[in-house]
């Protein structure tokens, strides 16, 4: 069968299958005068072939015809085409034909002589049948199409979520820190393993229960994060609306909190409210670490900067003050080689004395404990006063300093009697590293909002794979010589906190014909806070 194109014209294409031609010729002219395109078939073959070549809305079937009795025409007519209306004309009606044609689901059964009003309003109704079925199934096939991509874009949401979920999830169980999510009304919504550990719960076990208000678990750390969460709703409840405006709330926070179950430890807290997309609050997330250690720690390293600074430099200094009065010939006259080792021990008290300071300034520094006092102050001052320390120990090596201070005049908000120490440590690194009869060089320069010093010298230089530790606590040189002074090996660790600490970096580049350049950049002061405070001699 052939495929059926779509109805023509405005009310559809209509068979007419009757033996009788003047049956045929009232019909076509009724039909057509009403829009409909009319064709005619005079025996049931004709009929089939008409309906299998092409697409048939209605038929007006006489169930007299010549060749094949009509209820064969009509079953064969239906096999091809379930979609298309019969209308039954029959001049011998009879209750046997017309239960056979309902039978049949036939559209109407009518008896001849043909009214052509009644079949026109009947065939009308056939054919809106006809095209409301069409219809009807059309919008279904879409309906089911749409459902069909509706449901797989579902799964694949659906999939997605439970991927990204797994991720999370992934994270979470990763973290070396706790985790909990708690929902809007105080309820434990999630915890991640490193959480169950630290408070000594299996989290399927809490889910869905309170962790503030009433029915809080019973688990001390547990009712020590709800109370911080109750604290925290009542402190917003008593910010009156007057003074919120003037007082905003934070929802975010980030504590120590003590708990003593499952065991007593401290731990560092910080809660941020999760919100959907409408700002709409869900719940509060918990990010909980274990700072016991690293408080322990803390204290015994306190502890051992109390026993180096009493215990260490103490005697040190009796030491030195010993030694001085022995040189100085009080305890009696001193031979050549007496005096060379005392002087020898004296130096060597200097340098422990040195060390202990440097370990004591970078101990204080690294605990916050020593924020610069900042002035604006001319920078060139704070070389010059270099210069003047470094001269002495310069000269004995017969070292050429060199200094452009074309843009040392630049202000800079800093703590002068630090950066003064930043500038001693370089200057004597490059003392030592120099060889007798080299040159320095120190100058400044203005790049950006930056004030840049540099301080170069022309010594072995740094190999590239140890650049990156230069700045770490004792590291020396592996190609420094033998005749070069042992430091301490925390001049450039304590020169890289104090520059951190002024919100600066510190760096180190060595051009390929040899020797050294570290470069400390600091911001440029905007306006004078204070009256410039000459910085205070050091010892480097």
């Amino acid at each position: 069968m052939s495929t059926r194109g779509p109805a023509i014209g405005p009310t559809g294409r209509v068979l007419v299958v009757d033996d009788s031609p003047f049956v045929q010729r009232v019909l076509a002219r009724a039909l057509s005068q009403h829009g409909y395109d009319c064709r005619a078939a005079e025996t049931g073959t004709e009929a089939i072939e008409k309906i299998e070549g092409d697409r048939v809305d209605a038929v007006l079937l006489d169930l007299g015809l010549p060749d094949i009795p009509g209820m064969q025409v009509l079953d064969r007519l239906k096999a091809l085409s379930p979609a298309t209306e019969v209308i039954i004309l029959t001049g011998n009606a009879s209750l046997h034909s017309a239960v056979e044609a309902i039978d049949r689901q036939v559209f109407a059964y009518i008896e001849k002589p043909v009214v052509p009003d009644q079949i026109l309003a009947t065939l009308h109704r056939a054919i809106e049948k006809r095209w409301l079925t069409e219809e009807n199934a059309r919008l279904t096939r879409e309906l089911k199409a749409a459902n069909q991509q509706l449901e797989e874009r579902i799964a694949e949401r659906t999939r997605s979520l439970e991927l990204e979920k797994g991720r999370i999830q992934a994270i979470m169980d990763s973290l070396s820190e706790a985790v909990l999510m708690v929902d809007g009304a105080g309820r434990l919504a999630s915890v991640n393993p490193a959480a169950e550990a630290m408070f000594g719960v299996i989290g399927s076990d809490w889910i869905g229960k309170r962790i503030a208000g009433s029915g809080t678990p019973a688990n001390g750390g547990f009712r020590r994060l709800g109370a911080l969460v109750a604290d925290r709703r009542k402190e917003k409840k008593q910010l009156l609306p007057e003074r919120r405006g003037k007082r905003p709330f934070d929802p975010t926070w980030h504590k120590e909190v003590a708990i003593a179950d499952p065991k007593r430890r401290l731990l560092d807290v910080s809660s941020t409210p999760v919100l959907d997309q409408s700002n709409s609050l869900l719940g509060r997330a918990f990010v909980a670490r274990d700072i016991t250690a690293e408080r322990e720690a803390q204290r015994l390293k306190d502890e051992f900067v109390g026993l180096v600074s009493h215990e260490l430099r103490t005697p040190l200094t009796t030491m030195a003050v010993a030694l001085k009065i022995v040189h100085g010939g009080a305890a009696g006259p001193l031979s050549e080689k007496q005096a060379r080792a005392l002087e020898m021990a004296s130096r060597q008290c200097e340098m422990m004395d040195d060390l202990i300071g440097r370990f004591l300034d970078i101990s204080r520094i690294e605990a916050d404990a020593a924020e610069p006092e900042r002035t604006s102050i001319d920078f060139s001052e704070i070389i010059a006063g270099a210069l003047r320390q470094i001269a002495g120990p310069a000269e004995e090596k017969s070292i050429r300093i060199s200094a452009s201070t074309e843009h040392g005049d630049a202000l800079v908000s800093i703590d002068a009697d630090q950066m003064l120490r930043v500038c001693m440590i370089l200057l004597d690194n490059a003392v030592k590293y120099t060889t007798t009869g080299g040159e320095i060089g120190i100058g400044t320069d203005v790049v950006g909002s930056e004030l840049v010093l540099s301080v170069s010298d022309n010594g072995p230089g740094i190999p590239e794979p140890e650049r990156r530790d230069v700045f770490e606590k004792f590291y020396r040189g592996s190609n420094a010589s033998p005749s070069t002074p042992t430091g301490s090996g925390l001049g450039l660790a304590l020169a890289r906190l104090i520059i951190e600490k002024h919100s600066g970096r510190i760096e180190v580049e060595c051009p390929a014909e040899g020797g050294s350049c570290f470069r400390v950049s600091v911001p440029l002061s905007s306006s004078p806070s204070s009256p410039p405070r000459p910085p205070r001699s050091t010892a480097s």
